[in-house]
């Protein structure tokens, strides 16, 4: 995906077809899985674009869903949808298990000025995006979706390397959310054509409370 003057565009024309790094790791992935899980007795696994294609599971019929570092990479105007779907598919109860990068994590503060493309979300070099989280916004992000949350907090990691002695200060957001009994429309899944946007307004740094994991 990149981006240009009135919305997003493909990068190439064949950005429809899975990549072949990831297809060629699911069977893998898959055994993993089916080994963890002895008393599952199948596992099945698909590549999709969950911004803009439909999943393949039929509505509530998820426990569990984990969404890590996934959501980060996805234009700003998809987030709301995005999880909209998710919850669609989660049975009555189920939670989503979010992890992703917070804001000033160690990365953001290597972007230049110019890579800035919206509040928060930056652009690399070869057009792919990198969203960074506020807690506040993206807890009501959450609860606008449909979502009741249940634990929700920044996690500072530090990181050392031993051998240079440079320290990496990383900073995640962590949320915890239960599926409530009402869900969204389904006219309200279809995620439509829009340019970007950001869902997240900036934050002062006092504003961001980092909690130890």
């Amino acid at each position: 995906m990149r981006l240009k003057e009135g919305g997003l565009e493909r990068s190439d024309s064949k950005s429809n077809e899975p990549p072949t790094h990831i297809t060629s790791n699911l069977p893998l992935v898959a055994s993993l899985i089916a080994s963890r899980f002895p008393r599952c007795s199948t596992t099945s696994t698909h590549v999709v674009d969950i911004s803009t294609q439909a999943l393949p599971t039929p509505p509530s019929s998820i426990d569990v869903t984990f969404l890590v570092f996934c959501l980060s990479a996805l234009p700003p105007f998809t987030f709301l949808p995005t999880l909209k779907k998710l919850l669609h598919s989660l049975r009555p109860g189920g939670l989503l298990c979010f992890r992703d990068y917070g804001l000033y994590d160690m990365t953001m503060l290597r972007f230049k000025p110019s890579q800035h493309v919206a509040s928060n979300t930056f652009q690399r070099g070869d057009g792919t995006l990198s969203s960074f989280f506020e807690l506040e916004s993206t807890k009501s992000l959450f609860e606008e979706a449909g979502f009741e949350i249940v634990e929700a907090k920044y996690a500072l990691v530090e990181n050392k390397n031993k051998k240079t002695s440079q320290t990496m200060r990383r900073c995640f957001i962590h949320i915890m959310a239960k599926k409530l009994d009402a869900e969204p429309k389904e006219e309200e899944l279809a995620i439509e054509g829009r340019t970007m946007r950001s869902l997240f307004p900036d934050s002062e740094d006092e504003d961001v409370r980092l909690d130890d994991e």
